[in-house]
Parts: C-alpha cells; structure tokens; sequence
C-alpha cells in the first residue's frame, strides 16, 4: 500500500497547494515575465516547483524509513530547492546556481554514499573515490542541468521526467529497490498533479526550483539503481534513460561553442524551438518529444541486462536518427504546415454544436451531466460500501481529509475550498477503485453493473463535453502521459502495476477524473453539498477501514 499511497499523498499534496500558491505568486514575485526568448505572451506564476517539492518531500517522510541514504537525499532535494526557488525569484547569477546544485551533489555522495563507482567496460570492481566522486558530481550537475534546461514548453520537463521515472520504477520493483519505487512514485504524482495546471496554455511553471528539483531528483535516482551491487542492470543505462535531455543540451552546447560563443548562453536552438520553426504547434511539438523519450526509455528497459557495449552502441544509433531528423528538414526546407488533427476536430465538434438551437444544446448537457453526477456519485458510495479490504493507511488518510474538512471546509471562502473539492474527489476516487481493483471478492451486483456502468459513465462525457459551451476542459498533452502509463507500462513484464490491473485501474480513473472536472462546472451553485458529500465519503472510507 505504501506504493500506491506514495503517489497519491504526493499528488494530493501538489494539487492543494497549487491554488494559493498561484494567488501569492505575483506578491511573492515568482512571476515568469514574457521575452524573446520565451514562447508565452503574459507574466505567469512560476510557483510549481515549490509544490511539487513539498508533496515530494512529504510523502517522502510519511513513506520511507529514514536510513541514511534517504535523509541525504532528503536534505539535497531541500537545498536543490531553496536555490532553485530563490533562482526563480531574484534570477541568480550562474556560479550561485552551480554552488546550490553543488552542496545538495555533495550531500547525496557524502552522507548517503550515491557514487558511481562501477564504470562500462571495466568490469564490476569499484573504482576508487578519486575517480568516482569528480564522476559523480559530473553527471549529477549535468542532468540536472540538461533537465532545467528542456524546460522550454508547457509540460515538456515534467511530462518527459514522469516517463523515465515510470520506467525508472518499474525496473526498480522488478529488482527489489523499493526505497527507489516509493521515491519515483511521490514524484510521479507531484508531476501529475502539478501538469494538470501545465498543459498548454500554462496556468503556472514549475520554475527553475521545479526543474532543477526534477533533473537532481532522477539523476541520483538512476544512479542509486544501476550502481546498487546486488543489481544485475548495466552502469551504461542512464544513458538510454536519460538520453534525449542529455542529446540535446549537448547540441545545444556543441553548436554555440561552435559559434564561438558561450556554452550557457541563451539561444533558440533547443529540440524544441527547432520543432517550432519546422511549423509544429506547441501541442505538437510536446508530443514529438514525448513519444521519442517513451521510445528511448523502452529500449533502455529491453536492453537493461545486456552488455555495455550494446547499450553504448543503442544510444549512439539513436542520437545519431535523432539528430539526422532534426538535421535533413532544416537542411533541405522542409515545413509542417498542415492544421493539428486535435485542432480540426475541434474546430469540426464546435462547428456543428454552434449549429442546433441554444435550448436543446443546453438541454443535452444538463440531462448528460445528470447522467454523469448520478453515475459517480452512485459508484464512489456503492464502492465504499462494498469494500472489505481498507487498510489502515486508507483509515490514516481519510482520518486526516476528515479532521482537515471539520477545521477548514465549511467556510464560505471559495478560493479556499475550491482545491478541496477536487482533490477530496480526486482522492477518494483513486482509493475506490484501487480498492475495489484489489477486493478478493464484491457483491455479484457490483461486478455485474461496473463494466457497463463505466461504458455509460463514458459514453455521458462525450454527449457533455460535445454540448458543453465550457472551454475549460479539453485534450491536452497531459493525456498523452496517462495514457502511456495506462497502456504501456503494464504490458512490461514483473512491473509492479500488474498485480492491480492497472491498465483498467488507470483506465476508470482517466473516464473519473474527466467526470469529476465536468462536474465541479455543472454543480458550481451547490458546492455545499459537493463538499458535504466528499466529507461524508471520506467518513464512510474511514469507517470502513475500522470496520
């Protein structure tokens, strides 16, 4: 259960603490103003690192015994992101940045002993500190860099790390690293929950504290696996794990000193803005780069036993195709041009909403939405009803949502309370289907109606979101991600999702989660009894757990 719990504290966590961050963000002066450079036209809070760090660090503490190497990781990910986060608030001079990443490098290695010690190609003896720490730090700085450095389009860092973590996670489970997993996890579920405000257009950054506490965060966790001796993976797979943000940023390097300028200075020469100028759209451009670093991390998780040579020998194939795909287009003039398929599908569905009478439109989302409400409200109490398998960890948490709602929840403030409503809702929905995934046994009534419940529960969103005159919710690039969690790594074997079916688990939870945005629209003027009706399931949850 720590798995799964390790996810959703984060998540929960990064959710809650979005909103008012956002809304001291410009008091603060964590505001990302327009340049250039930059691809947004207005000044946009950058306060996303800082929730996620804190959901990260919390779940962290809740779920992890502290031995000695997580309380050293715990107190680099604190100093990553205090540099990171006062970087974003008063943009520092570089040698102040290299110092912060520094310190928390040197506190990992010192204190918690994360070295690389055992090189490619030279067998499995250890080499000694003077070559292996100068390494170390190395490579630590340089991921953490190059991740800090991808982070030029919305979504793009976050959505890339949380596809090397889920990788990263499943190899860590199959070998038995669950200090690992439970890590990747908690940041997997900071990066969800932080992405949903993130997606194009950008609602919120992550900021330099964010990026840089992603790219510190997976660079010691890729070390802390393939340099573990009792682990049979290949010292050479960081590489294909972390391949395209180290591709790039070395291009990116190569090409200005090239020039003869500088290798940090800025410029437009990222994979990224060369998709952009090849006339990709922004979700376009994200997607690309999301599909090749899920290519590239599958291959490292195929090739993670094999030898050295042809894990070197892959990611030199594949920074070549990479670069040679980036290379010919520029060269020869080729362009994008054409409309996205999203783009004119849209444009097609509004086309012919905009066609029927206002009062039937309006009619068809008021009886689908009605549908929807009835559907979820039904399975989330039917479901904890049914359940006879709550740990109590479900009793902790729902304990704390309930103590949290009775000291805060029924004020009028809606700035307050908005956040709680769907994180209460996001919650309580992942832990009922959890559960109801891992039940030995359930009422027939319940197995007979879930399947077509869900079919209905589908087919309701798209008649409401085809009659919704809402823009608020839409396909983004962040679906992408759920999707290749869903569908992608479960087919690997021995990974740890396959004991829960998470294909359907992840699933039901994509066709709740689109149910639960709908509904906080179409029930905005009862939010009282919305919030009541998370409060009492978060009652009959825990209630359950002690049963």
């Amino acid at each position: 259960m720590e798995l799964y719990f390790s996810l959703v504290v984060a998540l929960f966590v990064t959710i809650a603490l979005i909103p008012p961050l956002m809304r001291s963000a410009e008091r603060w002066q964590f505001i990302d103003l327009p340049n250039e450079r930059k691809v947004h036209q207005e000044a946009i809070p950058r306060v996303g690192g800082i929730a996620m760090g804190t959901g990260v660090v919390i779940s962290m503490l809740l779920w992890l015994s502290m031995q000695k190497v997580v309380v050293a990781l715990l107190l680099g990910l604190v100093v990553i992101l205090i540099f990171g986060v006062w970087d974003d608030r008063k943009d520092l001079n570089y040698k102040i940045k290299f110092l912060g990443q520094f310190i928390a490098v040197g506190v990992v290695i010192v204190m918690g002993g994360v070295k690389i010690a055992v090189l490619p190609f030279l067998g499995i003896e250890p080499v000694t500190d003077y070559i292996a720490i100068p390494l170390t730090i190395f490579f630590m700085l340089g991921v953490t860099n190059a991740i800090n450095l991808s982070d030029g389009l919305d979504g793009l860092a976050g959505g890339s790390t949380l596809i090397i973590l889920g990788v990263l996670a499943a190899m860590a489970y199959h070998v038995g690293d669950l200090v690992v997993v439970v890590i990747a996890l908690a940041i997997i579920g900071s990066i969800l929950g932080f992405l949903r405000f993130n997606t194009h257009p950008a609602r919120i950054f992550m900021g330099d504290g964010g990026s840089q506490f992603l790219g510190f965060s997976v660079a010691v966790l890729a070390v802390m696996l393939t340099q573990n001796p009792e682990v049979a993976i290949s010292p050479a797979l960081p590489l294909l794990l972390l391949g395209l943000p180290i591709l790039d940023t070395l291009t990116v390097m190569v090409t200005r000193m090239a020039a003869g300028r500088s290798p940090f200075a800025p410029d437009k020469n990222h994979f990224h803005h060369k998709l952009l100028e090849f006339g990709l759209d922004h979700y376009e451009s994200v997607f690309v780069l999301y599909l090749i670093q899920a290519l590239v991390v599958l291959l490292a998780y195929s090739l993670r036993y094999e030898g050295d040579e042809i894990i070197v020998g892959a990611y030199l194939l594949f920074s070549v195709t990479v670069l040679t795909a980036f290379y010919l287009p520029r060269r020869l003039g080729w362009k994008f041009r054409s409309i996205s398929g999203s783009h004119a599908v849209k444009q097609s569905i509004h086309a012919r909403a905009s066609t029927m009478p206002a009062v039937s439109a309006q009619k068809m989302w008021h009886v689908s939405m009605s549908v929807v409400t009835v559907i979820v409200a039904g399975y989330l109490l039917f479901g904890v009803m049914s359940i006879d398998n709550a740990s109590p960890d479900i009793g902790l948490i729902s304990a704390i949502a309930v103590l949290f709602f009775l000291g805060s929840g029924f004020t009028r403030g809606r700035y307050v309370l908005a956040w709680m409503e769907r994180g209460g809702l996001y919650v309580v929905s992942a832990s009922v289907v959890y559960l109801v995934q891992s039940a030995e046994s359930l009422p027939e009534v319940f197995n007979s109606l879930e399947t077509p419940l869900f079919i209905a529960l589908t087919l309701a969103i798209i008649v409401a979101l085809r009659f919704s005159s809402h823009k608020k919710f839409e396909i983004t690039t962040h679906d992408f991600i759920v999707i290749f969690i869903a569908f992608v790594i479960p087919s690997i074997p021995n990974s740890f999702i396959s004991d829960v079916r998470v294909g359907e688990f992840i699933a039901k939870l994509i066709v709740l989660f689109y149910a639960i945005e709908l509904m906080l629209v179409f029930l905005n003027r009862y939010s009282g009894y919305l919030r009541l009706s998370v409060f009492l399931l978060f009652c009959a949850m825990g209630w359950r757990a002690i049963d």
